[in-house]
């Protein structure tokens, strides 16, 4: 994995300094080789493996999440009413492979991340879930055996709780 423009070997240190900014192609079985060695070490977490088949130059897709529960109240001539709809939030890709010519594979990639940022409770009692989005969309061609990586897309929250009054709760006794 290399910034844009540069070529040359994959190194463990270039994949943990991993980001939004680096996209990029090794050769035959470099980056699957540092990508297995960092995931041995504890270093990644796959989070989602899945697989899909498609023919060349058909449109695909995999969505993985859930649905969220959007409540819409509507008020017309003092009734009110509630409607139920809802919101994806997860991972959505779509790809769309060519072959082309030459046994490369170029593969259109339209990527999206959401996630909910909480719970807000509005005026009238409802809660809505604000969302964050991020998107991608590219063209990656790879020859037979390479492998590519779209990154940057996700995020991670860690959370905790502690306890006990401030400066002394650290101290050992």
């Amino acid at each position: 994995i290399l910034p844009q423009g540069e070529s040359g070997k994959v190194t463990v240190g270039d994949i943990l300094g991993l980001n939004s900014d680096m996209l990029g192609v090794s050769s035959r079985n470099e980056l699957s080789m540092a990508l297995n060695l960092l995931q041995k070490r504890g270093k990644t977490r796959v989070l989602a493996n899945p697989k899909i088949r498609v023919r060349n130059m058909e449109k695909a897709s995999i969505k993985i999440g859930e649905k969220v529960p959007v409540v819409t109240t509507t008020n017309a001539n003092g009734v009110v009413t509630e409607s139920v709809n809802y919101q994806d939030v997860g991972l959505s890709l779509q790809v769309e492979p060519q072959v082309t010519l030459g046994n490369d594979v170029s593969v259109k990639v339209s990527m999206e991340v959401s996630n909910l940022k909480g719970e807000v409770k509005t005026a009238g009692g409802g809660v809505v879930y604000p969302m964050s989005t991020r998107n991608a969309e590219t063209v990656m061609t790879a020859r037979d055996g390479e492998t590519q990586v779209l990154a940057g897309l996700g995020n991670q929250k860690k959370s905790g709780n502690t306890s006990g009054l401030p400066g002394l709760s650290t101290l050992e006794w």
